[in-house]
């Protein structure tokens, strides 16, 4: 697989776990606040204009999820492409035959070309 598609399709599958499921879904539970509409962001910027004085503690911690979400969701994106995916699946996989089975799997006897009986 192309290096770019493979870095733009991890992005693609962790911005939508990241941002849809777990910052989107942890700040409309807590805040009734929804991510990616914008009369919520309007709101938010209304509220500035008018002076609006962060002053509470989940209010804080609302500003403090909201500001780091796009950092974290670039560290979580470079964390997931240095996984070799392909390794790790076969290993699980390989795993998964070894415990089915009880004796050794058929990934491994193709790999090492020896067949013991």
């Amino acid at each position: 697989m192309n290096k770019w598609i493979r870095i733009a399709l991890i992005g693609l599958i962790w911005g939508f776990i990241f941002l849809v499921w777990l910052v989107g879904r942890f700040l409309e539970t807590n805040w009734n606040f929804h991510f990616f509409q914008l009369n919520d962001w309007a709101f938010l910027l209304d509220e500035f204009r008018k002076g609006w004085v962060i002053n509470k503690a989940s209010d804080v911690i609302f500003f403090i999820v909201l500001f780091s979400a796009i950092p974290l969701f670039l560290i979580g994106w470079r964390f997931f492409i240095k996984i070799e995916w392909l390794k790790l699946l076969r290993r699980n996989v390989n795993r998964l035959i070894y415990f089915l089975t009880g004796g050794e799997s058929v990934l491994h006897k193709k790999q090492t070309g020896k067949i013991q009986l």
